[in-house]
């Protein structure tokens, strides 16, 4: 069988006008295109929620430090538990 597939080069003919259909059918492309945009689309979902997880640590940090200002906690130690700079935190 498999000489056969060698020898008659019907089948490599038949593979290329196939791909050629897949490549130039409209459907197709506005399928790739669809799931492209979709694919792109879940990319910004996930930066948005990162950023959004960010700002979300960002506050409670500085809900921390207010809270450890407070109780007159060394400055140092603040910086150094929360990881915010002195600068912030003498900011606030």
């Amino acid at each position: 069988m498999s000489n056969l597939i060698k020898e008659n080069n019907i089948f490599e003919e038949v593979e290329k006008r196939c791909q050629s259909f897949i490549e130039s059918d409209p459907l197709i492309n506005a399928y790739r295109k669809k799931e492209w945009e979709g694919y792109f689309h879940k990319a910004e979902l996930l930066t948005e929620r990162e950023e959004g997880i960010k700002e979300g640590e960002k506050n409670k940090a500085i809900s921390m430090v207010k809270t450890m200002r407070n109780k007159n906690m060394d400055i140092n130690l603040i910086s150094e538990i929360t990881g915010l700079s002195i600068e912030e935190i003498e900011k606030l």
